[in-house]
């Protein structure tokens, strides 16, 4: 009796050994979950592909306050911003914006204050030499008079003397004559000398007049006033935005702007992946950081063509520039705003997270297909940064392994027919060379319709919105 008891308990004990050996087995073939899988659905919805990027609140039109219009003409290239009232300060027209440092134009003036004078007296000194020098020549030239008159005098005495007494009364006679006419000569040109050389310094005196003019003038031009009114707000670049200390050439005068806040553009900047993407005339949904329950529309107005390495970023990246279609009183530049371009909308496709494809030769997932799981290939279509669309190899509603605990080499892998794949593929081509005639359809007829901003320099009325 105790050895059939023995015996059936080694029966029951070698059953319950093969099932759990069997159990493993078939947890690792899959028609069981292990408790690491992850499925999910295959879904067929609309699937949209947009960019992500965060940029920064500009007014679209703007008056700019710029600095001194004369410096380069000065020969003064660069200077820096004293003083710079508050941003968002409101102002009317001619009302203090900023002082710019005057050490270099305050050095010019200086230098041309002591050119002046010496100029000053070289002219003083000039006349003294030119009247001394002309008074020299009168007094020769009265002299020289006086001989000619005795040499006359001499030769009209001599007409009773012998031949060659009246022979060298004749000579003395034209000897004083040439002589005279001679100093006469020379006291002509000299005095048109002098007064030539009078003539050019005071030339030189009224260029350095002038100088000195425009550079009192161009002093005063330092300090910065509103060409109207207006919210200042500060000039931005990629090096940052300008404020007290911010370098100011002559090309690049602008110390602040007074923004017309009627219309708004948002400045962003997109990684060099995916400007590929991006196109004049997409739509932009967008956000405000200081208002996240507001959401605004616009469309892309720019895009740049060459890429920027902004400061403490190493990736390059492309200047896109956004209108705004909504105006809103709440809206102020500067304010950090979120932008998802829609690149594109793919309308009632199959559509799979992207941490379901894997990729070997080709890319395939692990499917479940009479609850068993399969590696099948599949063709891929476009992708956002989730999920991509899938052309072929699964259906909807079908079960996709996200994690799959096992060993994905062991399980059978099912290649797409060669019809089905290069239908595919080709209308995926087709599909897309599509998409692509169409933005840049949409680009063209954006870039018609949209005018330019205006970017004033020199006054103008901007819109105040309290």
């Amino acid at each position: 009796m105790d050895s059939l008891v023995k015996n059936l308990l080694g029966v029951l004990a070698a059953g319950l050994v093969i099932w759990l050996i069997y159990s493993l087995a078939f947890d690792r073939t899959g028609s069981m979950s292990g408790e690491g899988d992850v499925k999910v659905r295959v879904e067929h919805s609309d699937l949209e592909i947009q960019v992500r990027a965060t940029g920064e609140l500009q007014a679209r039109n703007s008056v700019k306050i710029t600095g001194p219009s004369g410096m380069r003409t000065a020969g003064i290239f660069r200077t820096t911003i004293s003083d710079l009232i508050p941003e968002g300060t409101v102002v009317e027209e001619g009302d203090y914006v900023a002082t710019l440092d005057r050490s270099e134009v305050t050095h010019q003036i200086q230098a041309t204050e002591a050119e002046l004078e010496r100029i000053n007296n070289q002219l003083v000194q000039l006349r003294i030499d030119t009247a001394l020098e002309m008074q020299s020549l009168r007094d020769q030239l009265i002299n020289q008079r006086s001989v000619l008159e005795e040499r006359e005098i001499q030769l009209a005495q001599s007409k009773y003397e012998p031949q060659m007494t009246i022979r060298q009364a004749e000579i003395d006679f034209q000897r004083a004559e040439r002589t005279y006419n001679q100093q006469k000569s020379n006291y002509l040109l000299k005095q048109e000398q002098a007064a030539a050389r009078i003539a050019e310094v005071r030339s030189t005196h009224r260029q350095e007049q002038m100088k000195l003019d425009n550079l009192n003038e161009l002093a005063e031009e330092f300090t910065v006033r509103s060409p109207a009114p207006g919210m200042v707000i500060y000039q931005r670049s990629w090096g940052g935005r300008k404020g007290p200390g911010s370098e100011i050439t002559p090309w690049d005068p602008t110390v602040a702007e007074l923004p017309d806040l009627s219309e708004f553009i948002s400045r962003t900047f997109v990684n060099e992946i995916d400007i590929s993407k991006v196109s004049v005339g997409q739509d932009v949904q967008i956000t405000v950081d200081a208002f996240p329950e507001n959401t605004y529309t616009g469309r892309v107005t720019e895009v740049a063509n060459i890429g920027q390495q902004l400061r403490n970023q190493d990736a390059r990246v492309f200047e896109v520039t956004i209108l705004l279609n909504d105006s809103d009183s709440l809206l102020r530049p500067a304010m950090t705003t979120g932008n998802r371009i829609l690149v594109d909308r793919f309308e009632e496709v199959l559509h799979l997270p992207l941490e379901a494809v894997h990729r070997d030769t080709v890319p395939y997932v692990i499917a479940e297909v009479d609850g068993r799981p399969i590696r099948q290939e599949v063709v891929m279509g476009a992708a956002n940064n989730i999920r991509f669309t899938v052309a072929a190899g699964v259906q909807e509603d079908q079960n996709v392994y996200l994690a799959y605990s096992g060993d994905k080499s062991e399980l059978p892998f099912v290649e797409l027919e060669r019809e089905t794949k290069e239908k595919a593929l080709q209308d995926i081509r087709e599909d897309r060379a599509a998409r692509e005639e169409k933005r840049r359809q949409r680009s063209r007829e954006f870039r018609d319709e949209t005018p330019a901003p205006r970017r004033s320099s020199n006054g103008g009325s901007v819109i105040i919105i309290n």
